[in-house]
C-alpha cells in the first residue's frame, strides 16, 4: 500500500509560514489593549490549531494539509475583519492576512502536486 506525501518544498514552506503566523499572532495579541489574561486566552485559542498542524506538516501528511487549508480560511477572515475594524493594528493584521493567504496557497498547491511515495 502506497502513501501520498506532500512535496518537501511545499511542506517546508507551509511549516515556515505557520511559524511566522504564530509569531505575528503573538505580536498582535501583545499589542492589544486588553487585560493580560484575555490576551493570553485569545492567543492560546488562535495559536493552538496552528500548533496542531505542525507534526503532520513535518511528516508531509496530505491529510493534515487538507484540513489545515480549511483552517487557513478562518485566519484570513479574522485578519481581514481586524484590519478593517482596528486601525491601530492594521500593519500586524495585514501581515496576518498575507501569511494566511500564503499558507492557503502553499497547502493547496502542495496537495495538488502530492504524489504516492
Amino acid at each position: 500500500m502506497s502513501t501520498v506525501a506532500l512535496p518537501a518544498n511545499y511542506a517546508n514552506a507551509s511549516v515556515a509560514i505557520v511559524l511566522a503566523l504564530i509569531g505575528v499572532l503573538t505580536a498582535w495579541q501583545l499589542s492589544t489593549p486588553l487585560a493580560f489574561a484575555v490576551r493570553l486566552g485569545l492567543l492560546g485559542a488562535l495559536a493552538a490549531p496552528l500548533l496542531a498542524t505542525l507534526p503532520g506538516l513535518l511528516r508531509r501528511s496530505v491529510y493534515t494539509a487538507r484540513w489545515a487549508s480549511l483552517l487557513s480560511v478562518g485566519y484570513i477572515g479574522i485578519a481581514l475583519t481586524e484590519a478593517v475594524v482596528s486601525t491601530d493594528e492594521r500593519l500586524l493584521t495585514s501581515a496576518m492576512a498575507g501569511l494566511s493567504f500564503a499558507m492557503f496557497g502553499a497547502l493547496v498547491l502542495g496537495i495538488r502536486r502530492a504524489r504516492p511515495v
